[in-house]
């Protein structure tokens, strides 16, 4: 299948990573707006959108260019390996959701309990 054979493919997976791929560039702003405020939380929120956008890159090119130009002997052993990126692109999406969450709590000062009246 050529590369023309495979442009659908590749638009409808970039047309369904496009949320995703959206909300990571608005990451990397408002982390590159607010280093100055937080710079820790603005890194964390940096580190974690960079990772997730080159996630969403990645795999559009994977499904939507690399499996498509396979040769059918071999795409069993493609298909393991496309199962060992899926499983490594999962955990990749846990760290970044993590880092996320951290950097909604890190550089904040603690809150001091409000005496009762």
């Amino acid at each position: 299948m050529g590369s023309m054979g495979s442009f659908p493919a590749f638009a409808g997976l970039l047309l369904g990573n496009s949320p995703a791929i959206v909300v990571s560039f608005a990451g990397i702003i408002v982390a590159a707006i607010g280093w100055q405020r937080a710079p820790r939380a603005a890194m964390l929120l940096m580190i974690a959108s960079v990772v997730n956008l080159l996630l969403a890159f990645v795999t559009v090119w994977l499904y939507g260019v690399y499996v498509p130009q396979l040769p059918s002997e071999t795409r069993y052993a493609s298909l393991q390996m496309i199962g060992v990126w899926s499983a490594a692109a999962g955990v990749l999406h846990a760290v970044a959701y993590g880092l996320l969450i951290w950097a909604v709590f890190a550089g904040r000062p603690p809150v001091m309990p409000r005496a009762r009246a």
